[in-house]
């Protein structure tokens, strides 16, 4: 008598937590389709970087190693880490949260004294000229681990002084 009050209790105080965790997940994966909302009701996972950003030329976003390091490279398979610390170029997805558009960069890690990893190819393309960035706006990036993808967003815009 005493095992099946001790398993009701259990069930009772473990139901509600399973239920309410398979809720947020279904709201989440079909209701909130808009980024930012979902970042609200979620949160994210492996932030990357919020970054203010300087145009230059070159055509490339750089990003501090130690953030990479930190939020990108342990989410990715063997063969893309491998290829990148033997400073290969890997291709990859950037999805712009704000717009709800794909782009193809390529990334990469740079050598020498100050070595940073980072976009090139079409960055000043699809990105700084297409959003009109300017200098000192400040962009949120991560990488998403379900869609394989990084995620982009404007999180501030420059005063324009």
């Amino acid at each position: 008598m005493k095992t099946m009050r001790a398993q009701m209790k259990v069930a009772v105080i473990v139901t509600p937590g399973i239920l309410g965790f398979c809720i947020i997940a279904i709201i989440s994966a079909f209701v909130f389709h808009d980024h930012h909302r979902r970042m609200v009701f979620v949160g994210s996972v492996g932030l990357l970087a919020s970054v203010t950003i300087e145009i230059r030329g070159g055509g490339r976003l750089r990003l501090l190693v130690v953030g990479v390091k930190e939020y990108i490279l342990p989410n990715w398979d063997d063969e893309c880490v491998d290829r990148i610390k033997i400073e290969e170029r890997v291709a990859v997805t950037v999805w712009d949260c704000d717009t709800e558009s794909k782009h193809q960069l390529v990334f990469n890690k740079e050598t020498g004294t100050n070595a940073t990893y980072g976009f090139i190819g079409q960055w000043t393309e699809e990105f700084v000229s297409r959003r009109g960035l300017k200098k000192n706006d400040e962009i949120g990036l991560y990488w998403d681990r379900i869609n394989l993808r990084f995620c982009f967003s404007i999180l501030n815009r420059a005063s324009s002084d």
